[in-house]
């Protein structure tokens, strides 16, 4: 897996997590996957997560449906900036 698709994947969970008002528990129960991996998925802390991890979490951002133009904007705002 590219690199960019994990930074992707940390974009649009870090919208969801934002726009849906959810914990990081929350989110760890809808998706089965530990908090502590959300995190560092969500952070792109150099992890490259395995194939089931990630096919759940495309899951779970499938049924969030994240639009990709909020994806870009969330990039591009500065701290701080509602």
């Amino acid at each position: 897996m590219k690199k960019t698709d994990v930074r992707s994947l940390g974009q649009q969970l870090r919208q969801i997590k934002s726009d849906r008002g959810l914990t990081m528990e929350k989110m760890a129960e809808e998706t089965g996957i530990s908090a502590a991996t959300l995190y560092r998925v969500m952070l792109g802390y150099g992890i490259e997560p395995g194939t089931a991890t990630m096919t759940l979490l495309k899951q779970f951002v499938k049924r969030h449906k994240v639009s990709r133009k909020k994806v870009v904007v969330e990039k591009y705002r500065l701290v701080g900036e509602p």
